[in-house]
């Protein structure tokens, strides 16, 4: 019997350390493990890129007088007009102009030249009396303007005085590179109630080698208030002299995209803005399967874009309510969630649209293809291009998609 006791103890002991062993022994899975067995338990997990079957490209026309910004040049992207509008109800009736200085002050230049430009100031023409900062576009103005105000060209400077700064934390330099006496141009020793200019003027870069940059300024609507365009007038009335500084009633930039080279590029942009159009054939994936993620992946081409800063500007996407005949009759769902901000990590540009592509897969929405633009397209100025349906898929427009298919009958 102790015998017997002895083996069976013995017996038992081998086991548990045989069991503990083969415990230890076993990894526990990780994090990513247990997802993936979840998605294994719930179905197949795949993924798939899509590439477009169409894509196309178009520039519209939109008001930029709600920016804080103005721009003046001629660039090889753009030509940039400034407008302004001043209203003298503040000067006193019959107070005579002895002298009259616009000043507008810089804070950046844009472009590869060192060189300055000439540009010209015009009172803007009669015909256009009652234009508007919120309506004013380039096609509108076309060049509605009299007679030059000015015997010599402005010679606007290619250069920064970088001895100013506005704020410790951001860096913008400011010079009062059109500083220009006016006092001809609004009539000087004239009444201020019969005389001076209500329609407002134009400053526009003369087109003899211009030199491919723009200047940017600061407009009425410049956070920064003591850069805020000005117009100096000294003024007389009853032997007593006084300074008066008027601010724009209205002020803006009208611009016009130039042509853009070729056709295999994309954009977006501001002030002149240019809206993409994507479409992407999604009919070999089955209507009942999970769209787990989906993104629009874009990839930025440096040498054909323009910037006013150097970050990769945000864009939107909409899609569409058909696929257009020509691309400037593009109608939107400007209530679809697919309006989403883009993410940028260098210079690609991805935008999340999970759930449109649900609705397209699932036969929920039709799919029409995508509008792609700007974010804020009236604030700015720039020109972004995107690689487009190139032989080389690495910098094509790309939709990428991961998927889960229904659970099979075990």
């Amino acid at each position: 019997m102790k015998n017997n006791a002895l083996f069976y103890f013995i017996i038992v002991i081998l086991m548990v350390i045989f069991i503990a062993g083969c415990e230890h022994s076993k990894q526990m899975p990780n994090a990513y493990e247990l997802v993936e067995n979840e998605k294994h338990l719930a179905g197949t997990f795949n993924s798939v890129i899509k590439l477009p079957i169409q894509q196309t490209y178009y520039a519209d026309e939109i008001a930029t007088g709600y920016a804080s910004y103005l721009f003046l040049g001629n660039s090889q992207a753009f030509q940039s007009y400034i407008l302004l509008r001043f209203d003298f109800a503040e000067v006193p009736d019959s107070s005579v102009v002895r002298s009259a200085r616009l000043i507008l002050s810089a804070t950046d230049i844009l472009g590869t030249t060192g060189n300055d430009f000439p540009a010209t100031m015009y009172n803007v023409s009669s015909a256009l009396a009652d234009w508007a900062e919120g309506t004013i576009v380039w096609s509108e103005f076309n060049d509605q303007i009299d007679s030059p105000l000015m015997n010599e060209p402005i010679q606007i400077s290619s250069a920064l005085d970088s001895n100013y700064a506005v704020s410790s934390d951001t860096l913008k330099l400011r010079k009062d590179i059109f500083k220009v006496n006016v006092g001809s141009i609004i009539n000087a020793d004239s009444s201020v109630d019969s005389n001076l200019s209500r329609t407002g003027f134009c400053i526009r870069a003369d087109d003899l080698n211009p030199g491919n940059f723009l200047v940017q300024y600061h407009s009425s609507e410049s956070a920064y208030t003591d850069l805020v365009p000005v117009l100096e007038l000294i003024t007389v009335k009853a032997s007593s002299a006084d300074t008066t500084l008027l601010t724009p009633s209205h002020d803006t930039f009208v611009v016009q995209s130039k042509p853009v080279d070729g056709t295999e590029c994309l954009y977006t942009g501001q002030g002149s803005p240019y809206r993409s159009l994507l479409k992407f054939d999604l009919s070999d994936l089955e209507n009942n399967v999970t769209i787990n993620r989906a993104y629009l992946k874009m990839v930025l081409n440096e040498n054909k874009s323009q910037f006013t800063n150097s970050a990769l500007p945000g864009i939107k996407l909409f899609p569409l309510v058909s696929w257009p005949d020509s691309p400037e009759s593009a109608e939107v769902d400007s209530s679809s969630s697919a309006g989403t901000i883009g993410t940028t990590n260098g210079d690609t540009m991805t935008v999340e649209i999970n759930q449109l592509v649900q609705d397209w897969v699932a036969e929920v929405e039709p799919n029409y293809g995508i509008l792609v633009r700007a974010l804020d397209e009236g604030y700015g100025l720039y020109r972004a291009a995107f690689y487009g349906d190139m032989i080389d898929t690495t910098f094509a427009p790309q939709l990428v998609i991961k998927y889960s298919k229904p659970s099979q009958a075990q």
